[in-house]
């Protein structure tokens, strides 16, 4: 009888053990991160309409899994909406959005899901605002990064779509030394800085500020840095006074050299008004990070923002028809760019060289693509060539080393050519292009040194 006991202790104290065991490895990859968000506004000046949320998967208080949203709060404790906004209007703010308690595998090599941030802003002022994002590139803890999708804007009044943008910021978590992604289990407070700046035409654009623009609209110099209160930010005037006298700025431009003391500056915003983009305007401007461009500009040059190397993305207005050539050339730091519908041609050596570009669309409105225009893209894996397009040429792809898809929405009717004014050559069977990775090889490597036509 004792015997049957001990046996039965037994069993009972390894069915303790392996539920104990059980729990604590369930326990740790149910572990709840808890996420308080706070977003700091400081508004100069100007009226704003702020609603947004945070999102992640997340496990509520009763480890019940949920899809985690919660709104921003208003002070009253009540959500805002797009119907009912929270208004900011010229103060320092806090805006809150509560608790959301994340899942974390804690100690894995299996990534936990992003925590995403939207904001939609909306200016209801009588100004143009400036949205400076401050801390998008600062972790607000070690084991997480933070990036902006929106870092710069300019809210104006003109258009609906002009006075609302919307700003998303991405938690994603980091991997230690050992490949894992550690545990946190302390609650976290993810404090976003922002700033809105009131733009004041009177305020910017005098000649003894530093500004310099010639009597048929080329501005040719901008301030120093030390003339700008030393700030990395430069917002470009729609016009320079001198005086009484007040000169309209159209191109951004100094006869196709980089404006004169440009190149300091990590931003650039440019206010509408300014129509063109000159050869070179932002050439060699190292420094710059990115560049807010206004729908009234219709052109942008050659080599306008050629060696940019700290450009990371960039929105082409939607009244600009021309990809300029080498306009963005050996942008190495570039990795989106938002290419509009009204664009048709994309010239010579447009993207050369923009090693971290990953994806672009080419819009379906393009018929010629320039040569060399994608070549030492190294980091692009797959395009696709619109059915509009009947010319490119040579070396379209050349040294683009992970590409390996090509999809032709059109693949009749193609021929190549030494001869980039030929009117006829050797015909491309359609068959050569309707494998997306067979095009791919073909234009990297036996189609490289020639023109493709379509007729």
């Amino acid at each position: 009888m004792k015997r049957k006991i001990r046996i039965f202790l037994n069993i009972v104290l390894f069915v303790v053990c392996v539920g104990s065991l059980a729990f604590g490895v369930y326990s740790a990859k149910t572990a709840k991160l808890n996420v308080s968000g706070n977003v700091g506004f400081t508004a100069h000046n100007c009226k704003v309409d702020v609603y947004g949320y945070i999102y992640g998967h997340s496990t509520a208080p009763n480890e019940e899994p949920i899809e985690g949203v919660t709104n921003l709060k208003k002070p009253d404790g009540s959500e805002a909406t797009s119907a009912s906004p929270l208004k900011i209007d010229g103060t320092t703010v806090s805006l809150t959005f509560g608790t959301v308690y994340f899942s974390d595998l804690g100690s894995t090599n299996t990534k936990p899901e992003d925590i995403t941030i939207v904001l939609t802003i909306t200016n209801t002022s009588e100004y143009f605002p400036v949205l400076i994002e401050d801390t998008a590139t600062d972790s607000p803890y070690s084991n997480y990064a933070i990036s902006c999708s929106n870092p710069l804007s300019v809210l104006y009044l003109s258009s609906d779509e002009e006075k609302t943008t919307t700003v998303t910021y991405t938690l994603s978590a980091k991997q230690n030394a050992e490949g894992n992604y550690d545990n946190i289990t302390t609650p976290v407070s993810i404090s976003i800085g922002m700033n809105f700046s009131k733009i004041d035409a009177d305020a910017v654009g005098k000649t003894t500020d530093g500004w310099e623009v010639r009597s048929d609209g080329y501005l040719t110099a901008v301030p120093t840095k030390a003339q700008n209160n030393n700030s990395d930010m430069l917002i470009i005037p729609a016009s320079v006074t001198n005086g009484t006298t007040t000169t309209p700025v159209s191109i951004i431009s100094n006869s196709g050299m980089s404006l004169t003391n440009l190149s300091s500056y990590k931003k650039v915003v440019i206010l509408k008004g300014v129509t063109s983009i000159g050869s070179s305007a932002f050439y060699y401007c190292r420094s710059l990070k990115s560049v807010a461009i206004p729908s009234s500009v219709n052109s942008i040059g050659s080599n306008a923002f050629d060696d940019c190397g700290a450009l990371t993305s960039i929105t082409i207005p939607s009244n600009v028809s021309i990809i300029n050539s080498q306009c963005f050339f050996h942008c190495s730091s570039l990795t989106s760019i938002t290419i509009p519908s009204s664009v048709t041609s994309i010239k010579d050596s447009a993207f050369a060289s923009c090693t971290s570009l990953t994806s672009i669309t080419i819009p379906s409105n393009v018929t010629s693509i320039g040569y060399n225009a994608f070549s030492v893209c190294t980091s692009l894996t797959s395009i696709t060539i619109p059915s509009n397009v009947t010319s490119i040429g040579y070396g379209v792809f050349s040294s683009c080393s992970n590409l390996n898809s090509v999809t032709f929405e059109t693949t009749e009717g193609w021929w190549y050519t030494g001869d980039s004014s030929a009117t006829s050559g050797e015909p491309i069977s359609p068959s050569d292009l309707e494998n997306a990775s067979t095009a791919a090889t073909l234009l990297k490597n036996d189609l490289e040194p020639y023109y493709l036509k379509r007729t």
